[in-house]
């Protein structure tokens, strides 16, 4: 299953009941700081974080209660409410307004907006804090399009002590819903280790890229596929990156005026 369905196989997992015997999670939601905070930048686009407006997410039908409520009397919560309200970026979003003074309507929202800051709130929350109880075999698919989601299940890939796979496929949109893609690896992944079926899934490597550029599909016995070389990218004027830093001082600026 897919997003938010995916994240509960994960903390169902992580639980360890007897008769699970394996599982299969496509573009799972794990560090919702990272998810809600993108960078640290407030990025409330995900459905999943917001309101459940668009009807197809697992926790716009949940009923969480805000651990904010639970920990914090009235008053200092009216004091920690107020400060958020400081913030330009949340007052000048009605939206954000009305979810800290009317908290009851969505408190899993309300606890997101209110812990702006990455820390022990997210840290619970997280699967792949837990994900080290795992010990049954975990298929992790995840397509590039789902940006903010792909670090996730590498970090996931790289706790998990069972059997497991990381395929990670091209830059495609959002995928459908009813969930269809990746059915025939899914199908292969439970025939393997709930039927006992030998399908040649456990002979293939572990760890399944495809490389945007090159339009070419890396694999490897493990995470990251070949030796990585990092290098520093610096941000430049008109949305550029490039490898060398700016130049700076005034005989470098760039003249005011329209640029055509």
């Amino acid at each position: 299953m897919t997003s938010y369905f995916g994240s509960m196989q994960v903390l169902a997992a992580a639980e360890r009941p007897p008769h699970l015997k394996a599982i299969f999670v496509s573009g799972g939601h794990y560090d919702f700081y990272e998810t809600t905070y993108h960078g640290g930048v407030m990025w409330f686009m995900p459905r999943a974080a917001r309101e459940g407006r668009g009807g197809d997410s697992g926790i716009a039908h949940t009923d969480v209660k805000s651990r904010m409520r639970e920990v914090h009397s009235p008053e200092e919560l009216r004091k920690l409410v107020d400060e958020r309200l400081n913030d330009p970026d949340v007052a000048a979003w009605p939206n954000l307004v009305h979810v800290l003074k009317y908290p009851k309507n969505r408190e899993f929202w309300f606890d997101i907006v209110m812990n702006p800051l990455d820390g022990d709130w997210y840290e619970e929350r997280n699967p792949i804090t837990l994900a080290r109880n795992i010990d049954i075999p975990v298929y992790l698919q995840i397509d590039q399009g789902r940006g903010w989601t792909v670090d996730g299940h590498i970090e996931l890939f790289d706790v998990l002590k069972g059997p497991r796979k990381l395929d990670i496929g091209s830059y495609t949109p959002m995928q459908s819903r009813p969930w269809i893609e990746e059915h025939d690896k899914m199908f292969r992944w439970y025939e393997y280790w709930l039927k006992g079926i030998d399908n040649g899934i456990m002979d293939e490597p572990a760890v399944s890229v495809f490389v945007e550029g090159s339009r070419e599909v890396v694999t490897a016995a493990k995470w990251p596929p070949k030796k990585t070389e990092y290098k520093s990218l610096y941000l430049r004027p008109r949305h550029k990156l490039s490898f060398e830093p700016e130049f700076m001082g005034a005989e470098h600026a760039a003249p005011d005026g329209v640029y055509l």
